[in-house]
């Protein structure tokens, strides 16, 4: 009986040591890992910070693209608007409406129905001549 006890008791002791020899071999492992991923949890971290600086700086950028556009739309639809009143009024010679949007360097002739546009102070150039009638 004696001898079956020390054989149980060695047996024991060879488990307890196998097991936790076995253990301490895997725990460097798993630290090793956690710490990897704890480094590519980082990484991944400061990669998505810049990856939403990006998306923000290139929203930026379409919102101030989409801004200029829209200021261009609108001065091409004020000059249109422009250009057609000025048609409408040399149609019907409408010569005070003519004279009010003209700038200094454009000069209108009454009697001849045209339109004079000075190029040089002083000097009068045909630059662009319109018949209004």
């Amino acid at each position: 009986m004696r001898k079956s006890r020390i054989l149980l008791i060695w047996m024991l002791a060879l488990f307890l040591t196998a097991c936790s020899s076995s253990d301490d071999a895997s725990l460097p492992n798993v630290q090793e890992r956690e710490r990897e991923d704890a480094i590519n949890t980082e990484q991944m971290r400061k990669e998505n910070e810049l990856l939403k600086e990006r998306v923000g700086n290139n929203q930026k950028r379409k919102d101030e693209k989409d801004a200029k556009e829209q200021e261009d739309v609108e001065s091409l639809r004020e000059t249109l608007n422009i250009t057609f009143k000025l048609m409408a009024a040399m149609q019907s010679n409408n010569y005070t409406y003519l004279e009010s949007v003209s700038s200094p360097n454009i000069e209108i002739s009454q009697q001849n129905n045209i339109i004079i546009s000075k190029l040089e102070q002083g000097i009068t150039k045909y630059l662009f001549c319109k018949t209004l009638a």
